[in-house]
């Protein structure tokens, strides 16, 4: 069964009814509805066919679909062999134009593009944008567009057709500063998005950068805790982008990633974040300003990615085990023994006796360097030890003596911001004589001499003394004279 398209245009000229939010006011209720029935769908498969758009207290509705268009054209970013479709609008005065086309239906990955030419492909400006994914979202921002008529095509990169709401929205300067931050909207768990610096100001920076660099500033609202991840990629020659994460519009940020050279991606990770508002900041390392694309993508948090979804270690005759790959999960903590962002995975246990703690984490990784570390009473608590695999591919492997009784959180980790597949051994046994001061063994002297053997590899470290340092694992003795 083909499915229908809708699409829904809606243009907001500066000046005329907003929110101090900044965000478009919908239609009144005496006003079109984007999500009115369709009766019949309306093709505006070429340009002499292509609807001009008729504005109403400011707002501008269509409908539409691709079903039975035919590939008239494709963008600089796709569309090749998928049907198409073409708007024509006019715009009254220069402003910022945001073009949000949302996909309502299907799982087809749209491709959105601005023309001044409707027919001629090489008057394709402001960039281009295309869903990396199924039923994605995507954005195309373009700064200083002046007055005139200009062509919207959506097209298709995977020749599937689907229904889309599209709005258009004029404003002075959106995205140029935290007063007017350009709100982005997830579909399907991801926005793509095309802008440019070209024309915007310096107003921010953070940790890994961006003090000379053109920004803009990019808004969301998350209903509930999540992952988030987010690729930047220059298109204009010399570009050098990073990214970085608020709460707080102009506060000190949450996570910041720089492209490594010119012409290279910006990548940021980001696990765990809490609801409510957050600002998203495309900036560059230069001052070289330019066209960028950006892919953001929410997930939600998978067992063992945050502290609130804890993986429970379940013993059996003293032994747990477990298999993981953090490269799938996100950075949320760190231990003392490696610095870093790398992603982490954290399990939780209870213990009821006193009893020594023995954890391996192996890899069949040859680049990823496990690090395990322990903490108690909470998943941030202090921590109690912390181990890392002598190099990458090997095993990293912790020992706790006399663990109290309680609760405790183990974390796979990875060095130098390494990840991969892991498999985590965890053993509790009772200590043994010797082990403790509990089990100190006594020494009985017989003619002023006592003797006695053992093997400290099967203790574990409860002291250290002043002539050496470390944590070896050690036995203890007493006597009495």
């Amino acid at each position: 069964m083909f499915m229908r398209a809708r699409v829904a245009l809606l243009l907001l000229i500066a000046g005329c009814s907003g929110g101090s939010d900044g965000k478009a006011d919908a239609p009144g209720p005496d006003g079109p509805r984007a999500d009115a029935p369709i009766d019949a769908p309306t093709l505006h498969d070429t340009c002499a066919g292509a609807t001009t758009l008729t504005f109403a207290n400011g707002f501008a509705i269509a409908t539409a679909s691709t079903v039975g268009a035919a590939d008239d054209t494709a963008a600089s970013c796709g569309g090749t062999g998928g049907p198409d479709v073409v708007y024509r609008f006019t715009t009254p005065m220069v402003g910022t134009l945001l073009v949000d086309v949302r996909p309502s239906q299907g799982s087809g990955r749209a491709v959105v593009s601005l023309r001044s030419d409707c027919g001629n492909a090489a008057t394709e400006f402001g960039g281009c944008v295309a869903a990396a994914s199924a039923g994605g979202g995507m954005l195309q921002v373009m700064r200083g567009l002046g007055a005139g008529t200009y062509y919207l095509w959506i097209d298709s990169a995977d020749g599937t057709t689907g229904q889309f709401d599209v709005s258009l929205q004029l404003t002075v300067a959106a995205g140029d500063s935290c007063a007017g931050p350009i709100p982005i909207a997830f579909t399907a768990a991801e926005v793509n998005v095309a802008a440019s610096t070209v024309g915007s100001t310096n107003d921010e920076s953070a940790t890994c950068g961006g003090s000379s660099g053109l920004d803009n500033v990019f808004r969301f609202d998350l209903a509930a805790a999540s992952n988030f991840e987010v690729t930047a990629t220059p298109r204009t020659t010399g570009m050098q982008p990073l990214v970085y994460l608020q709460t707080t519009c102009g506060a000190s940020d949450l996570g910041c990633a720089a492209a490594p050279s010119a012409g290279a991606n910006a990548f940021l990770r980001m696990g765990g974040l809490a609801m409510g508002p957050h600002f998203l900041w495309v900036d560059g390392v230069s001052s070289t300003p330019g066209l960028y694309n950006f892919t953001a993508r929410l997930a939600m948090p998978g067992m063992g990615d945050t502290c609130a979804l804890a993986t429970p270690l379940t013993f059996t005759n003293g032994m747990a085990t477990a298999t993981g790959d953090t490269s799938t999960l996100f950075h949320d903590g760190a231990g003392t023994c490696a610095s870093g962002t790398a992603p982490d995975a954290v399990y939780t246990f209870t213990t009821s006796t006193v009893q020594n703690l023995r954890v391996d984490v192996s890899t069949t990784s040859s680049t990823y360097q496990p690090v395990v570390y322990l903490r108690s009473t909470t998943c941030t608590g202090g921590q109690l030890a912390c181990a890392i695999a002598p190099t990458a591919g090997g095993t990293g492997t912790l020992q706790y003596g006399s663990l109290p009784v309680g609760t405790y959180y183990l974390w796979v980790d990875g060095a130098a911001n390494t990840a991969g597949p892991f498999t985590l051994t965890a053993l509790l046994g009772m200590p043994t004589q010797g082990d403790t001061c509990a089990l100190a063994s006594p020494l009985t002297f017989t003619s002023g001499m006592a003797m006695a053997t053992g093997n400290t590899s099967t203790w574990f470290n409860d002291s250290t003394g002043t002539c050496a340092s470390g944590a070896a694992p050690d036995g203890v003795y007493t006597f009495t004279t």
